[in-house]
């Protein structure tokens, strides 16, 4: 009766233990964020990070360099996807490309791009993004300018329910801080506002991700970015 007990008890955790292990997983697997690795092209190893969602029963989304944030976005044209395999479709170069990777566990990949270059998957894993998201340290670089381009950093501040700050030129080459007049936030999207030189300059940024923001200044002039320092 004691043994027979103890077989029933171990048989009870077996069963429990599996039903744990199969909840842990993602209910749909390959859905959400992840970055993807290339490795040995002609242009040394490459990455890509990804939010793959489920649309009308299909994934869908786009390939994104994590690098840099001002090179465009690579649309993904086709998925195929099975229990445990995952197959990507893409144009890049003007070569169609498919991305072809196999489940290693619950949060990593494992195949080829092109059948050619050892490439692996791995979950991003979502982290609450900040309480008072655009307050912080951040660079901004401005591209393509007469001047080339161009980095400021700002630390901004939350003040009486509003952020107020001055752009630097890390570089030191500029004397004095530039005070930012005015900034206007709407969702995923920060608009700063200041004189320069004699003209008064707007830069809008939307948010790319936590981390990073892309957009314009003085009406889509020139290009700019902003990426968050830690």
């Amino acid at each position: 009766m004691k043994k027979a007990s103890i077989v029933l008890f171990v048989l009870f955790f077996a069963v429990v233990a599996n039903s744990f292990a199969q909840s842990s997983a993602p209910t749909d697997f390959f859905a959400g964020k992840w970055e993807y690795t290339v490795k040995g092209t002609p242009n040394g190893d490459a990455k890509f990070v990804t939010n793959l969602m489920r649309k009308d029963g299909k994934l869908t989304g786009e390939l994104v360099d994590p690098t840099d944030a001002t090179k465009p976005k690579i649309a993904i044209t086709n998925i195929e996807e099975s229990s445990d395999k995952i197959v990507i479709y893409f144009t890049a170069q003007g070569y169609d490309l498919n991305l072809d990777l196999s489940k290693v566990d619950n949060d990593n990949l494992k195949g080829t791009l092109f059948n050619m270059f050892e490439s692996k998957g791995v979950r991003i894993k979502e982290m609450a993004a900040p309480a008072d998201f655009y307050a912080g340290k951040w660079e901004i670089s401005i591209m393509g300018t007469p001047n080339g381009d161009s980095k400021l950093t700002t630390e901004l501040i939350r003040k009486d329910g509003k952020l107020t700050g001055e752009l630097k030129d890390p570089s030191g080459k500029m004397d004095s801080a530039i005070p930012i007049e005015t900034i206007i936030e709407e969702k995923g999207k920060i608009i700063l506002g200041f004189t320069a030189q004699g003209y008064n300059i707007s830069m809008d940024l939307g948010k790319v991700d936590d981390d990073n923001l892309k957009g314009s200044i003085m009406d889509g002039r020139f290009d700019a970015a902003a990426k968050r320092i830690k």
